[in-house]
């Protein structure tokens, strides 16, 4: 039996790919790696996806280690490739909640096909999300853990491909997964089982760090 622990990255300035994190989110990031080392002291490798927050994220915590665990990439836990809101988060002059809701809307017109403006269409990024939960039985090996950062969108993707979902109330399930926090699934001979989802015990003590955006 292994384990995988998907953690979302920290906190960033927005959701394009290159967007970096901002002071609090590598400040997040510290704090997860090194609730990571007790958790998983032996952890065998830090895969992230190709995003820099992603990479960034890892990074840091794979350095919590000693020594510091081998990184990779695969962009297959890239998140989705659309911009459900036209831009960066700290430009968007609205309410949290408007955010979130403009965020929905952006996400549903894209899942269903109505729009065609995104880099990546749906099917493509639904393919990949596959790809990478297939993934998991190889780097979750027996008596392996591993550590997986990616973003909150495929996370819950994942999840949902689990639990056979249906895909377009998938993106519900990402609105409440908080910057840094863990999702823990043991990988067995019978396949993959969540454990626990958005562990954010970490991100309120000793000071508080949790953050949704």
């Amino acid at each position: 039996m292994g384990v995988v622990y998907l953690v979302r990255h920290g906190q960033a300035h927005g959701i394009a790919a290159d967007d970096e994190l901002t002071e609090l989110g590598r400040r997040q990031a510290a704090a997860s790696g090194a609730h990571l080392r007790m958790l998983a002291p032996e952890a065998a490798v830090v895969v992230s996806g190709s995003f820099n927050r992603q990479r960034d994220t890892a990074d840091i915590i794979a350095a919590q280690f000693d020594p510091a665990v081998p990184r990779t990439v695969n962009d297959d836990w890239d998140e989705y490739r659309a911009d459900p809101i036209g831009g960066r988060f700290d430009s968007f002059t609205g309410t949290p909640k408007e955010l979130q809701t403009r965020i929905n809307e952006g996400l549903r017109a894209w899942i269903t096909g109505e729009t065609d403006d995104a880099v990546e269409d749906f099917g493509s990024y639904w393919a990949r999300v596959q790809r990478a939960a297939a993934d998991l039985r190889e780097i979750g090996g027996p008596g392996q853990t591993a550590i997986v950062v990616t973003s909150a969108g495929t996370i819950t993707a994942v999840l949902a491909q689990l639990w056979g979902v249906d895909r377009t109330t998938w993106p519900t399930l990402a609105s409440s997964v908080v910057n840094a926090s863990l999702t823990k699934l043991v990988v067995g001979a019978s396949g993959v089982t969540l454990i626990s989802f958005n562990e954010h015990a970490h991100l309120e003590q000793p000071e508080p760090l949790m953050t949704y955006r």
